[in-house]
């Protein structure tokens, strides 16, 4: 222990005590601890007639680990949290949604790779960029298919409110969505529209059925917010013959 008698000395002793905590995070990502990384030893012991101070550097070795600890524990959790929704970070840094993938990850992946796994784990654009390969269409009767035949192309996109059953909710790119049933009102009106027209046109012997869709125009929304209760899908009138 060394033993100070001249009040000068710690304006330079405690600044240089302070400065080994801020231990570059940099240097830790090659799998070094903290506390290997001290340099400070020993400790300081002041006294005068203001009063005692006392630097040891065992309270540094000391909060070296405790940091570790809680850096450890946080990337631990991180990392179980993204695999429960199937988000990977490989070796390699890169992530991935493949649970075939959870073998191949590092023990504790680095800070910046727990950031991008978190910042693309519920992506939309992500999500829609690795089914964009493929083309999808709709079916008269509402249902996603891979097949053109007879049916429209479907435009994939980021959920909204109308998108969801009434009541339930869901999260698109960290934004809370509660179902308005909107859809399914649209698919179920249509379906009766469709109906009477067809009924219509048997009772009259007519077998030719043309239907007009609607457009949607600025008047259809308030705020920003679809609000004319219709969708480009939605029958708004038909023309028997």
């Amino acid at each position: 222990m060394i033993k100070l008698s001249c009040k000068n000395k710690m304006k330079y002793v405690v600044p240089v005590c302070a400065a080994v905590l801020l231990i570059s995070g940099t240097a830790l990502a090659n799998g070094a601890n903290r506390k290997a990384l001290l340099a400070s030893h020993g400790a300081v012991d002041f006294s005068s007639a203001e009063g005692s101070i006392l630097i040891d550097s065992t309270d540094l070795t000391n909060l070296a680990d405790e940091i570790d600890s809680l850096e450890s524990a946080f990337k631990s959790k991180t990392k179980k949290a993204l695999n429960g929704i199937n988000t990977y970070v490989k070796n390699d840094g890169t992530v991935s949604y493949d649970p075939g993938s959870a073998a191949n990850q590092p023990e504790l992946p680095t800070y910046n790779q727990l950031m991008d796994g978190i910042a693309n784990s519920q992506s939309s654009s992500i999500g829609i960029a690795r089914l964009s390969g493929t083309s999808y269409y709709r079916t008269s009767k509402g249902k996603l298919t891979t097949s053109s035949s007879g049916n429209t192309s479907v435009s994939l996109g980021s959920a909204i409110d109308d998108n969801l059953s009434a009541g339930k909710v869901a999260y698109a790119d960290g934004t809370l969505l509660l179902g308005t049933g909107y859809d399914n009102a649209v698919l179920y009106k249509n379906g009766y529209n469709k109906g009477y027209a067809e009924g219509y046109a048997a009772s009259e012997g007519c077998s030719n059925i043309s239907y007009t869709y609607h457009s949607h125009s600025s008047s259809c929304y308030t705020n920003g917010k679809l609000t004319c209760g219709k969708d480009e899908n939605t029958i708004v009138s038909a023309t028997i013959s």
